[in-house]
């Protein structure tokens, strides 16, 4: 099935939403286990978001592969800024280590201890110096998929977060069979299916507990339905005069991603939270939208992939 922009932006936004509600759930004393585990819904949803929109951008002609350094470039420069100013609060308000901060601008998030979210971060830019690698010299559609596939679980593992290998190349996969939408939906559904028997029977000796299995499964197909559902619906409901109002509203997930576990893994602001919660997380979360916003407004949106390719290129 083919996605729209739209329905693009509406993925995005629900994504931030799964994110923080599952990163804030525990704070809030909710163990329960689809809500806690919802955040890795909202990053299997940026994940395929991500491979089908990138493919199609290079589609259109939008992406060359002679430039598609320059977003990868895009990625690290926002990180770096963000990964600064929350070493610069951390130092100066709270007298976290320097060395915590250091280790988490050069390892671009990885194993990062000032804000553990950021593995996604590192895992993403990764996953796009593959796909960029794979797009230059390898011609082959199908030794592709592999070596995506290959490389997102890598680094899944890598980054300690093994149940989300599949997001990345499901998008792909779902680009490249837009035109085919039976097919690969039948693909989905038959490999879903043989997930869920897996899961659910012990006489299979799996190196994933079944807990985790099953949010594999979650985290690999629940976006594909997502953005189903989305696509159907907001052809119904989603009036002209609401399309720009998404377009801006998903333009700030980025930065809402980048901030929104910072005040959770900090331990003194954790502390803090946890002293007063029903005062603290609305403020908290306020904090996060503000400092979102400005962020993606003064840094973001300034050094985008479009506005670095004409400062790099003087188009």
């Amino acid at each position: 099935m083919k996605f729209t922009h739209n329905t693009s932006n509406l993925a995005k936004i629900l994504a931030i939403i799964l994110v923080i509600t599952g990163h804030y759930s525990g704070f809030l004393g909710i163990d329960n286990l689809y809500v806690a585990n919802s955040g890795a819904v909202g990053v299997g949803i940026f994940l395929f978001v991500s491979a089908y929109g990138l493919s199609a951008s290079m589609e259109q002609g939008d992406e060359q592969l002679q430039t598609f350094w320059v977003r990868i470039l895009n990625l690290v420069i926002v990180y770096e800024f963000a990964t600064l100013l929350k070493a610069i609060i951390s130092i100066v308000f709270f007298k976290e280590s320097v060395a915590v901060s250091v280790k988490a601008l050069v390892g671009l998030g990885f194993k990062s201890n000032l804000d553990p979210t950021m593995w996604y971060m590192f895992y993403i830019i990764m996953v796009y110096i593959v796909f960029w690698i794979s797009h230059l010299l390898i011609q082959s559609e199908l030794c592709r998929v592999g070596l995506i596939f290959i490389s997102c679980s890598v680094f899944a593992v890598l980054s300690s977060y093994i149940v989300i290998p599949f997001a990345f190349p499901l998008g792909y996969l779902a680009f490249l069979f837009k035109n085919k939408s039976r097919f690969f939906y039948l693909i989905v559904l038959s490999t879903l299916f043989l997930g869920l028997i897996l899961a659910y029977q012990s006489f299979f000796i799996l190196p994933i507990t079944h807990t985790n299995l099953l949010l594999l499964l979650q985290v690999s197909y629940l976006p594909i339905f997502s953005l189903y559902f989305i696509e159907w619906g907001q052809r119904l409901i989603l009036k002209k005069h609401f399309i720009g109002i998404v377009k801006t509203l998903s333009s700030f997930t980025l930065g809402l991603y980048l901030f929104e576990g910072f005040p959770l893994y900090n331990s003194r602001l954790a502390e803090l939270v946890h002293s007063n919660l029903l005062f603290a997380i609305p403020l908290v979360l306020c904090f996060v939208v503000l400092i979102s916003y400005f962020y993606t407004v003064l840094i973001i949106n300034r050094f985008s992939n479009k506005n670095l390719k004409k400062g790099l290129y003087k188009e």
